[in-house]
């Protein structure tokens, strides 16, 4: 159930952002509240990791505020939860944020061969975020 959960919430969130690079609140909050019941460990352990996620993503932001989104920073801790649903620790998120980031940037390797600016390029980053996670199910 959990991985279906995560296959239709991922594909809803990461279409709407595809299409217009916006991740709604209301799909985000609604996966959030859905995923609590399904969370077979501790409460609190998804709240750690979903945290931990934030505050990465927090820092990002303030490093670099262009680069990651507010809806970006939302989906962060429903990634957390995931990880934690999943039964990951702080070492499997890492690892899915790992992943999501190297995706990301392989796939903007044609851009920056056409030399174009990276600046004006807008990523949907939702798909790789859920990719990262997927990642991390899969291969559990």
């Amino acid at each position: 159930m959990l991985f279906i959960h995560l296959t239709f919430f991922g594909l809803a969130i990461s279409w709407r952002d595809y299409q217009s690079h916006l991740i709604s609140k209301r799909t985000t909050h609604l996966a959030l509240l859905t995923l609590i019941p399904m969370i077979d460990n501790s409460i609190l352990h998804a709240l750690l990791l979903s945290s931990i996620n934030l505050c990465l993503y927090l820092l990002l932001n303030l490093s670099s505020p262009q680069a990651i989104g507010r809806g970006d920073i939302r989906l962060s801790l429903l990634i957390g939860c995931y990880v934690s649903a999943f039964d990951g620790g702080v070492y499997e998120l890492i690892w899915c944020n790992t992943i999501s980031w190297v995706s990301c940037s392989i796939s903007l390797i044609p851009y920056i061969l056409k030399q174009e600016r990276l600046k004006e390029i807008r990523v949907a980053f939702a798909p790789y975020l859920f990719f990262g996670l997927l990642c991390y199910v899969i291969t559990r």
